[in-house]
């Protein structure tokens, strides 16, 4: 009889728990919805609820992520949009700098990619979160991997020429939920 009594016991604490983890998670989807943002289902046995971007406006993006810092010092030779070697138009912008100049990540985030890529010599991508990810071209060596976290002005690699110019000139790319956008927009 006490050994049944405690299971049930058991099993009604059991039930009360699940009732306040939904509880909770139905109080911050509420909440999420009022913020305009959405939240994934519970994916561990703790009941924590993680939040996920929903369509957040550059603006609201800078607030959650603080300012950004120049990936390079130096001078912006082609700007976004602007039209090279007379038939490709730019995604990004390219940054002229030194040979060996340290290239440094814009803001916090997780690198998503650390390689080679075609044309483009070593290549960096960082997710900052929020649906913001940027990509640092034209590089001879990567400080960082596949899935280190890295800090905002981070010496993330080392400039090398690009494969067009044959000059050390950084090209750096901005995206929101995977879309091109300006990186002017994010380097304030």
């Amino acid at each position: 009889n006490i050994i049944r009594e405690r299971e049930r016991e058991k099993e009604r604490e059991r039930k009360r728990k699940e009732k306040e983890r939904k509880e909770r998670e139905k109080r911050e989807r509420e909440n999420a919805a009022k913020e305009g943002r959405e939240v994934k289902e519970t994916k561990d046995k703790k009941g924590t609820v993680e939040e996920e971007p929903k369509n957040y406006a550059v603006s609201q993006i800078l607030e959650k992520i603080g300012h950004t810092v120049m990936p390079l010092n130096g001078e912006i030779v082609v700007r976004y949009g602007e039209i090279k070697a007379g038939k490709v138009t730019s995604t990004g912008i390219e940054i002229k700098g030194r040979l060996g100049d340290r290239v440094k990540s814009v803001a916090a985030g997780e690198v998503i990619y650390a390689g080679r890529f075609e044309n483009m010599g070593t290549v960096i991508i960082i997710d900052h979160g929020y649906g913001f990810v940027s990509v640092y071209g034209n590089l001879i060596n990567s400080y960082v991997s596949n899935g280190s976290n890295v800090s905002k002005g981070q010496n993330i690699g080392v400039l090398g020429v690009s494969v067009e110019e044959k000059e050390p000139i950084l090209y750096f790319e901005t995206r929101l939920r995977a879309e091109i956008v300006n990186p002017s927009n994010f380097l304030r």
